[in-house]
């Protein structure tokens, strides 16, 4: 059994789960549920900000007096 995350609304071996939902099921349910798009591995789904020292704020250009 492994750690899931629920992408959508969907009912998983009889419970209903909402988008957002951990979910611990077996691999032969995850494989179709992974294939349909309603849940994926816990493991994938992280939103995880780093920075780069690469990208580096425009700077504004200024109007030139007249």
């Amino acid at each position: 059994m492994a750690s899931y995350n629920v992408l959508r609304g969907c009912v998983i071996d009889g419970a209903t789960y909402k988008a957002g939902d951990s979910v611990d099921i077996d691999d032969a349910a995850a494989m179709s549920l992974v294939q349909s798009g309603q849940v994926v591995a816990a493991a994938v789904m992280s939103r995880d900000v780093t920075k780069s020292s690469d990208a580096k704020p425009k700077k504004k250009a200024t109007k030139k007096a007249d």
